[in-house]
């Protein structure tokens, strides 16, 4: 997995790249909400367009980082999700539990101001 930082305004957006498939990986995606969130941003978008595979381990993660960021009063949004996780998404339930948008633009305008 890669993971590429960038601001826009003042939400963080994480660009995801590869397959997520647990363990190392996935501590690394855990460490970087963590010091998103030690910095003080509580905006995140998770761009997913480069993802090839995320497991279960890896959703629980992201799962994990949605409730440290809600505690603080912020959120993740996910954008640009292929089919195969989308797919995931749906059987898992979790449409009901992130924001998903097509664009990484529609997500953090979302934010608004």
């Amino acid at each position: 997995m890669n993971v590429h930082f960038d601001m826009q305004g003042d939400v963080t957006v994480l660009t995801l790249s590869g397959r997520l498939m647990g363990g190392g990986e996935t501590n690394e995606f855990k460490d970087h909400i963590q010091k998103i969130l030690d910095e003080g941003k509580t905006k995140i978008v998770v761009d997913l367009g480069r993802v090839k595979w995320m497991n279960s381990s890896a959703i629980g993660i992201l799962i994990a980082g949605l409730q440290k960021v809600r505690v603080v009063g912020g959120d993740i949004y996910l954008a640009r999700a292929g089919k195969r996780i989308i797919s995931v998404f749906v059987t898992m339930q979790l449409e009901k539990v992130f924001k998903s948008f097509e664009s990484v633009e529609e997500a953090v305008s979302e934010f608004g101001d």
